[in-house]
């Protein structure tokens, strides 16, 4: 799914650890991933800094 998501665009996934509400379960780890409305319409890529994070 990382690739396919990665080659349209999208980057820098977000992953949350037990969000998603399951009736009678355990919840569900999600991802979501994000693309900048002008990056899709002009169809470049913003590079991603991830020498920010500390």
């Amino acid at each position: 799914m990382t690739a396919s998501r990665t080659t349209g665009g999208e980057r820098a996934p977000r992953h949350y650890r037990e969000a998603w509400p399951v009736p009678k379960g355990r919840p569900l780890d999600a991802v979501n991933y994000a693309i900048l409305r002008r990056d899709w319409a002009t169809g470049t890529t913003t590079p991603v800094r991830f020498d920010d994070f500390t």
